[in-house]
Order: structure tokens, then C-alpha cells, then sequence
């Protein structure tokens, strides 16, 4: 076997130890998490790790948790020194909301998104966000499922004003 080190943003470690614990009844344990590797041309490793070792300190000059992982390296693919992408996932994926980048504006209030509500008219609605996944962003409070987002034409919009939505995908044309 062979370890892994890495480190992870304090937000990014707190949100996903608190995931953790509400999904456990109160305990995130070390087993509760699998690690996956991406090796440098881009293909997953097809051993799977288990995180075995977190940072009980926070790096105060990077805002980074230290951790560690075991993995196992049968035909000895991995080497000391060489450079990995770690994925850590929990044991039950979770559903978030997602909005597109796109949709996503910021002032010195924070983020906002523009909605449109059952009467076709724009209304500003402030988001806390999570992290970004490829050209989404998690919204973590300040939107429910099924509310209609604008993502494009934002600069013609003003909160009270009627619009003729329209349904669309934000990825079309993305192949992604």
C-alpha cells in the first residue's frame, strides 16, 4: 500500500464532516469515507483508498486541513512523490441544488440569482453557495427545488418586471 497526502479547505472539510455527522446520527467516522484517485493523464486508479488520517489543526496560513489516505498498489502504478487529484466521497451520495455559473451575480451584499415566480415576474433572491462543479454552483440556502432560475438575458432583467420565460438547459451545447 501506499499513502496519500493531500489537504482540504477548512470550509470544504467542515461542510462535508457536518454531512457526515447528520447522515451518521451524530458520528462521522474515518470508514465512512472512500477516496478515489485521477491519475495524471486524466484515467481513475482502479484501487479505491480509505481516508486514514485527518489534521486535527488547520493550516492558518493556507486555510487547509491535512489528511491522509491508504491505498493499495498492487502492480506498483503509484510512486512516492507522484502527483495525484484525490476525490473523497461519503458512503451515501447526497442531492444538492445546483444553479449554473451563469445564473450566479455578486455585489458587495453577496451572491444573488434572479427568479421567476408564479406570476412570470423577476424577483432578486440572495444564495449562500458551496462549491463549484463544473459549471454549476451548489446553492446551499436561499433556493427551493423546482423555482425557475434565469441564466441568460440577465442584464435586460429587473426584479418586478413580467417576463415570457422560457424552459432551457444551460448545458446544451456544453457536450458536457
Amino acid at each position: 500500500p501506499i499513502y496519500v497526502e493531500f489537504k482540504v479547505s477548512e470550509r470544504e472539510s467542515t461542510r462535508f464532516m457536518q454531512a457526515r455527522r447528520e447522515a451518521n446520527e451524530g458520528q462521522a467516522e474515518l470508514d465512512d469515507y472512500q477516496l478515489r484517485l485521477r491519475l495524471s493523464d486524466g484515467t481513475l486508479y482502479d484501487q479505491t483508498g480509505r481516508l486514514d488520517y485527518v489534521a486535527n489543526e488547520v493550516d492558518r496560513a493556507t486555510g487547509t486541513l491535512a489528511m491522509r489516505a491508504q491505498v493499495a498498489n498492487p502492480q506498483s502504478l503509484l510512486r512516492p512523490g507522484q502527483f495525484v487529484k484525490a476525490l473523497v466521497s461519503g458512503a451515501a451520495p447526497q442531492k444538492r441544488l445546483v444553479v449554473p455559473r451563469s445564473a450566479v451575480q455578486q455585489d458587495k451584499a453577496g451572491y444573488y440569482v434572479f427568479v421567476v415566480d408564479g406570476d412570470d415576474k423577476v424577483a432578486r433572491r440572495p444564495v449562500e453557495l458551496g462549491a463549484r462543479q463544473k459549471i454549476d454552483w451548489i446553492v446551499d440556502a436561499g433556493l427551493r427545488a423546482g423555482e425557475r432560475v434565469i441564466f441568460q438575458g440577465l442584464q435586460k432583467v429587473r426584479p418586478g418586471m413580467t417576463v415570457a420565460a422560457e424552459t432551457g438547459d444551460p448545458r446544451a451545447g456544453l457536450g458536457d
